[in-house]
């Protein structure tokens, strides 16, 4: 029996590697990569000094998304109106304005 369960413990996926995008994030920051998914970088704002801007539409609408772009360094977002009505803008909008509250990427 334990010769079996070390055949199916050896077959098993791997588990999952530790969150490496926390290595110099600062430690009042690291709380707020919980909300992040695991393949999101985390850039610096001291790091350059260019400004990002990212247009968001229905691909980059959700709150993780938003909040991704906040800690890859985008510095604004933008709206283009004619990709969707008017209640989805102030759904994004809404959106934006919590993660500016809540996200200490921005």
């Amino acid at each position: 029996r334990d010769a079996a369960a070390a055949a199916a413990a050896a077959s098993a996926p791997p588990a999952p590697p530790a969150r490496s995008s926390t290595k110099g994030v600062p430690a009042h920051l690291a709380d707020a990569l919980v909300g992040l998914p695991e393949d999101a970088a985390v850039v610096s704002p001291t790091s350059r000094r260019t400004k990002l801007v990212a247009t968001v539409g229905p691909a980059t609408a959700s709150r993780e998304a938003i909040l991704r772009l906040a800690a890859g360094g985008v510095n604004m977002v933008r709206l283009n109106l004619a990709l969707a009505t008017p209640e989805f803008h102030a759904e994004v909008l809404e959106t934006v304005r919590q993660g500016n509250m809540t996200s200490p990427f921005v």
